[in-house]
């Protein structure tokens, strides 16, 4: 996802200020980072919003690469096992229960055959004890880059990068 801002209200505030170049620069940068910190965390709470991973899960696949102009928040992973999500019975034990999960945020649902060792959750193939499968989810970067999410913060990063022009401006004239 690539994300550019307008800027003709700030360029028009900029020339009436008459800043060197050298304000402008740093005005640019220290926005732009401030932003790219703000985006991330955005994301995590988005993501958060519609799964129901852990917040560590979610957070340790995010880097952000900052550079003069801009940034790049990148997340990569592979797919997280099921017992990073909402489960039922949550830990291992000695019980009955049908075991339900619940990857997007709305109710559990019962795993057919399912069961829940140490290794984490697994699910029988037949009526036989083995084969067994291992159990997964979505990986990070897929529920960070759920088109939904991205757009709500697309409007965000605009919103935010405007408020930090402005305040970067204010806090160099004074």
């Amino acid at each position: 996802m690539k994300i550019t801002v307008n800027t003709r209200n700030v360029e028009k505030i900029i020339n009436k200020l008459d800043l060197t170049p050298k304000q402008v620069a740093q005005v640019s940068r220290l926005a732009a980072n401030r932003v790219i910190n703000m985006t991330k965390t955005d994301m995590k709470r988005k993501a958060r919003e519609k799964y129901t991973a852990k917040a560590g899960e979610i957070a340790g696949s995010m880097s952000v690469i900052k550079s003069p102009i801009g940034g790049i928040i990148k997340s990569s992973g592979t797919p997280l096992p099921l017992t990073a999500f909402k489960l039922n019975p949550a830990k291992v034990g000695r019980t009955k229960k049908k075991l339900t999960a619940s990857i997007k945020r709305g109710g559990l649902k019962p795993i057919a055959k399912g069961f829940l060792i140490q290794k984490g959750a697994f699910q029988r193939k037949t009526d036989q004890r083995y084969p067994i499968k291992k159990l997964h989810g979505p990986s990070q970067p897929q529920m960070v880059g759920e088109q939904s999410i991205l757009d709500e913060i697309e409007e965000k990063v605009m919103e935010n990068m405007e408020k930090r022009i402005t305040h970067e401006i204010g806090r160099i004239l004074k």
